[in-house]
C-alpha cells in the first residue's frame, strides 16, 4: 500500500470516530447527579458496592474549598489596596486563602490515596466589583463561606457514615472538621469586636467607624493573624 492512499484512509477513520465522541461542556459547576456519570466504575478501594457518591462529593468539596481560596484572595488584596489600607485584614485573609487551597490539595491527594479520579471542574469566581462597606461585611461574607463549606464537610461525613467508610471519616475529622469550627469561631470574635467597636451597622453604639476600623487592624488583628 503506497503512503499517499494510507495517509487517506487514516484520516477517512479519524472522522468517523469523530463522530462517536461527545464532549461534556463543564462550563458549570456539577451536581451530585452530574458527578456520578463520570465516576461510574472509579470507586474506592476496599469498598465493596459501588459508592460513587463518595468519589463524587470529595470532588465537589474540592471545588468548594477552591471557591473559598478564590473568595479569599480577592478579599486580601481588597483590604491591601491602597483605598482601604487595612495590612492585618488582608494578611489575615491571604492566610486563609493560603489554607483553603491547602484543603483542596489534601482532598485531591486523598483521592489519590483511595484509587478514585480526580475531577477538575470550573470554579465560581468572585465578583471583582463588590464593595465592602466595612471591614465587618467582609467578616460576615466570610462566615457565610465558612459556613457553606462546613456544611458540605458534614454533609460527606454522613455519607461516609452511611457506607460505613472509617477511613474517610477519620480523615475529614482529623483535617477538617475541627478546624473549620475554629475558623467560624474566630470570624465569630472579629464580629463581636468590630461590633462593640461601632464598626458594623448594626453595632449597638455609634462611633467615627474608619478610625475604630483603622485601630482595630493595628492593634486586635494582629492576634488573629499567624505570623
Amino acid at each position: 500500500m503506497n503512503y499517499f492512499l494510507l495517509l487517506v484512509l487514516l484520516a477517512t477513520a479519524a472522522i468517523e470516530c469523530k463522530e462517536d465522541i461527545t464532549v461534556e461542556d463543564n462550563s458549570r459547576p456539577m451536581s451530585n447527579a452530574d458527578e456520578v456519570k463520570f465516576c461510574k466504575g472509579n470507586r474506592y478501594r476496599t469498598l465493596k458496592e459501588d459508592k460513587c457518591h463518595l468519589v463524587a462529593e470529595i470532588n465537589t468539596q474540592i471545588n468548594w474549598e477552591l471557591r473559598a481560596f478564590y473568595e479569599y484572595l480577592q478579599l486580601g488584596y481588597y483590604f491591601a489596596h491602597e483605598k482601604y489600607n487595612l495590612p492585618h485584614f488582608s494578611k489575615y485573609f491571604l492566610e486563609n486563602a493560603k489554607d483553603e487551597l491547602s484543603h483542596a490539595q489534601n482532598l485531591m491527594q486523598y483521592q489519590m490515596t483511595r484509587g478514585a479520579e480526580l475531577n477538575l471542574i470550573d470554579v465560581a469566581a468572585p465578583n471583582s466589583k463588590q464593595v465592602f462597606s466595612s471591614s465587618c461585611d467582609a467578616i460576615n461574607h466570610a462566615y457565610w463561606l465558612e459556613s457553606n463549606v462546613t456544611k458540605q464537610i458534614e454533609k460527606i461525613w454522613r455519607t461516609a457514615d452511611k457506607y460505613q467508610d472509617v477511613h474517610l471519616m477519620e480523615h475529614l475529622e482529623t483535617h477538617f472538621v475541627t478546624e473549620q469550627y475554629e475558623s467560624l469561631k474566630k470570624l465569630a470574635d472579629i464580629k463581636g469586636s468590630l461590633k462593640r467597636m461601632g464598626v458594623c451597622k448594626d453595632s449597638p453604639v455609634k462611633s467615627c467607624d474608619k478610625l475604630a476600623e483603622f485601630q482595630f487592624d493595628q492593634t486586635i488583628m494582629k492576634d488573629f493573624v499567624k505570623s
